[in-house]
């Protein structure tokens, strides 16, 4: 993918006004300094990390691999990189190409790396220099991997409670964490309790009489083989909250619409959607969209540079 000016990739406030970061797509772009042209690869190889001979922070050996232009097998890609800087930015599909190639041999398991170049190191090098993590508002601190991965009970910090459903509570709202659950259509989402609005103040009742109008077992909702969420499907986890846990270990959570499932009717009516006996292992927690680390203010934007040898000539606008 080439994109014809970086500056598509600033983001800005609702003014449009004022510059607030740059998208982390530039990351993982090629860029040479004397060009507004970005070249963004659409595979994994974008994933390679970074390693020089200046710092062997990869080892006493330096980088395995290297990447050049593709060496004949896309002939698309050797007419595109004769093209002028305008008649390229005419190109409304992927059309360049570059590989990876070995340096030495590369051993099973080896991690591959390539070197960045100069100007991506020195800017990495200044920005762990100045990187001052922002203050952490919850407590205690916990990521979505130790979330997932823990083993005694739910933090309280991500369980909504009784008091919270009873006030009208939909869900918990934590900054940067949210719940999924195992879910799937059943029959009884089409069970008549749903199919007509309820008491729009069914949230005053006592919870006994919450549970005994609108509860269900969970119990079957888990993973379908034992490696859990290492095999799950697209689609089968919902939006959820934790409304409590009880002694055996067992929950009970709150189903909410899934953007990408049926309407169902006990959403489009506003009724609960609970289950008790809900398996704790059922429940999986993600980072927010746009809450993770990379996202935080001041976070590392930078393109992989581009070796000069290798950018056409005709492409750099900005000599």
């Amino acid at each position: 993918l080439h994109i014809m000016d970086r500056d598509v990739l600033d983001i800005y406030d609702a003014t449009g006004k004022n510059k607030t970061g740059v998208q982390l797509l530039m990351n993982y772009c090629f860029a040479n300094p004397h060009s507004t042209v970005l070249l963004c690869p659409n595979t994994n190889a974008v994933l390679i990390n970074h390693c020089s001979n200046r710092k062997k922070k990869c080892g006493p050996d330096g980088p395995n691999a290297d990447y050049r232009w593709s060496s004949g097998w896309d002939e698309t890609s050797d007419r595109w990189r004769r093209m002028p800087l305008n008649q390229l930015g005419e190109m409304a599909h992927r059309g360049l190409s570059f590989e990876i190639y070995a340096l030495r041999d590369i051993q099973p398991g080896e991690e591959i790396f390539m070197d960045y170049g100069v100007e991506w190191e020195e800017a990495w090098h200044a920005h762990v220099q100045k990187w001052r993590p922002p203050k952490r508002h919850v407590k205690p601190w916990v990521t979505a991997k130790d979330a997932n991965e823990r083993k005694g009970p739910i933090l309280d910090q991500l369980i909504m409670g009784k008091g919270k459903l009873k006030q009208g509570q939909e869900s918990v709202e934590h900054p940067y964490l949210f719940t999924a659950c195992v879910y799937w259509e059943t029959k009884d989402d089409v069970d008549p309790v749903y199919r007509k609005p309820p008491n729009k103040n069914w949230y005053t009742w006592k919870t006994e009489d919450i549970m005994e109008k609108f509860a269900d077992d969970g119990h079957s909702f888990k993973y379908w083989t034992n490696e859990g969420y290492a095999q799950h499907s697209d689609g089968m986890h919902w939006p959820c909250s934790v409304l409590w846990q009880d002694q055996d270990g067992s929950c009970v959570v709150r189903i909410h619409q899934s953007p990408w499932g049926n309407e169902q009717a006990w959403d489009e009516n506003n009724a609960p959607r609970i289950l008790y006996n809900y398996p704790k292992e059922s429940i999986r927690y993600f980072v927010v969209p746009d809450a993770s680390d990379q996202h935080l203010p001041g976070a590392f934007r930078h393109p992989i540079g581009m070796k000069d040898e290798l950018f056409p000539e005709q492409w750099k606008n900005l000599k």
